[in-house]
């Protein structure tokens, strides 16, 4: 924190035992770009602003409410990283209303992000003074307390957290840090184990997990949970934990672009209905930008939505008829609800208009699938990784087009080469563990492929590769266990069908008659609720 920030920091720290404050130095100047702001974004300033200087206006008004007028000017201004600005409105109120939590707290996160740590210490423990049943000041500590190499301080912080509430991801977390900094490997990696199983993308989680599996010694399986880590921003889900006064300010409409983003962090995530209310707060910024209205659609479409879906898609090429991802995504939803005509119609739209696409080839694939053309889905897959060698999803696609022409000699051969090519590729791993079961090659299933299994299956597809492989080493009752848990995941009539028959199998020491149905590639290769369409993230 510089010199001037801090002065004021300090000044006002004291004045808040006493002292005035002249109201006409309590209006800070309106933000620079203005003028140039989306219309929502613009609006809530000059509605907060108007509110202040009203309350300044009237001599009357008590110090409370001018307090309370200058929090929400602050809100407005964290919320668009104004933050010098935030600071300067949280410090005046908190000193005009020094026994309301929302200031000091707020302030306090907005110190750790400006590097100031021991004004953050000061108004975190300011806060939980006011309200000790919170466990957001607690964490905050913990936080500064870690940071700072006392592990024995943040453990205590953490601990009195998860006391008041024993479900907080971010004290969990930083418990975890705690206890790999100890030494306390297993405990941390099992800590961070079931909070991924809550929130699978998070990744703070994901890498603190491979640095403990990596300090335990398990290089293997670090390097294989950081791989899988993702590496772009956009992709990043950061870890969720309820704290009502950041969701606040979280609410409040920055941009369309923004909103957006997070729109499509929740998609990733799987959170479906979330990711629709940011699709929607964007589009009433920005109701004329079609990756505004294509995210949308995305959402209603893996929501099971699809007339909404399909509204929204007719809007976006009415408007932009050269947007090939549009007529993509209309053919899927439209495949999804299984009128495969007008699915090729506006499938053969979008290929027509980017005939090198991977993900249009990839759809096309899949529409011929379902028509039973195997051999021109081959086809279509393969030109599919021409365009992009890496995509793992067309890899799936190819070799799942073979197991179900039955062609397993050729399916064994390109697994290897994908493989090749995705070498740290969980799809891929289980998936050539599924074609060695079904191929029920006993030799060298019960050697090199069993010493290579893949850390513990989640999916339904890990699942019931996992059932196979044990069925078709003899272990009946190791599949039966595992097909229950897929069971236990799926909420389709067909899916649950097939694992019925399976289950039944299993029990009654057989191997599965059915080793794939037409759903297979699906499952394989979707994941989080991916897979209607991709939220675009062109500008």
């Amino acid at each position: 924190m510089n010199g001037a920030r801090a002065l004021l920091f300090a000044c006002l720290c004291c004045a808040c035992f006493g002292g005035e404050v002249d109201r006409d130095s309590l209006l800070p100047p309106p933000p620079p770009e203005l003028e140039s702001m989306e219309p929502a974004v613009r609006d809530q300033f000059v509605e907060r602003r108007f509110l202040l200087e009203s309350v300044l206006s009237d001599p009357e008004s008590p110090d409370a409410d001018v307090a309370w007028a200058l929090g929400q000017m602050g809100r407005v201004y964290q919320a668009y990283r104004h933050l010098d600005q935030a600071v300067w409105c949280y410090q005046h109120a908190h000193h005009l209303d020094p026994t309301v939590f929302d200031w000091p707290y707020l302030l306090a996160h907005l110190q750790v992000v400006l590097g100031d740590a021991e004004a953050a210490r000061d108004l975190f423990l300011r806060a939980h003074a006011l309200r000790p049943e919170e466990p957001g000041p607690l964490v905050g500590l913990g936080q500064l307390a870690l940071e700072d190499g006392d592990l024995a301080t943040a453990e205590t912080y953490y601990r009195q957290a998860l006391d008041l509430r024993p479900m907080n991801a971010l004290a969990r977390y930083g418990l975890a840090r705690v206890e790999t900094e100890s030494g306390h490997y297993a405990d941390a990696v099992e800590r961070l184990r079931r909070l991924l199983e809550e929130q699978p993308r998070a990744y703070q989680a994901q890498y603190a997990l491979a640095d403990a599996l990596k300090r335990a010694g398990r290089e293997d399986s670090a390097r294989i949970q950081l791989e899988a880590t993702p590496t772009s921003p956009l992709e990043r889900v950061g870890l969720r934990s309820r704290d009502r006064w950041l969701e606040a300010i979280q609410e409040l409409p920055v941009s369309a672009t923004a909103l957006e983003k997070r729109g499509r962090q929740a998609l990733l995530a799987g959170q479906v209905a979330e990711a629709i209310r940011w699709f929607r707060k964007a589009e009433q910024i920005a109701p004329e930008r079609r990756e505004v209205r294509f995210n949308l659609a995305t959402a209603l479409a893996r929501a099971g939505r699809t007339d909404e879906a399909i509204e929204y898609l007719h809007q976006v090429i009415a408007n932009f008829p050269n947007f090939d991802s549009a007529y993509r995504l209309l053919g899927t939803t439209r495949l999804g609800s299984g009128d495969m005509e007008n699915a090729e119609i506006w499938l053969r739209k979008a290929i027509e208009l980017e005939p090198r696409s991977e993900a249009n080839l990839r759809a096309l694939a899949d529409l011929q699938v379902a028509q039973g053309d195997l051999p021109s889905a081959i086809g279509s897959f393969e030109l599919a990784l021409e365009v992009d060698p890496r995509s793992e999803a067309a890899h799936v696609g190819l070799i799942v087009c073979h197991l179900r022409a039955a062609r397993f000699a050729e399916a064994g051969e390109v697994i290897e080469e994908s493989l090749r090519a995705l070498p740290s590729s969980r799809r891929l791993q289980w998936l050539r563990l599924r074609i060695q079961a079904i191929r029920k090659t006993s030799g060298s299933l019960a050697g090199a492929s069993v010493q290579s299994f893949p850390e513990a299956p989640q999916s339904v597809f890990e699942l019931e590769s996992a059932a196979m492989l044990r069925a078709a080493l003899g272990d009946y009752r190791a599949a039966a266990r595992l097909q229950e848990s897929a069971a236990a995941q799926i909420d389709r009539v067909q899916h649950r069908e097939v694992l019925r028959q399976r289950l039944e199998d299993y029990r009654s020491g057989r191997v599965a008659t059915t080793v794939w149905d037409a759903a297979e590639r699906v499952r394989v290769s979707r994941r989080n609720g991916r897979g209607a369409g991709s939220p675009s993230r062109s500008r």
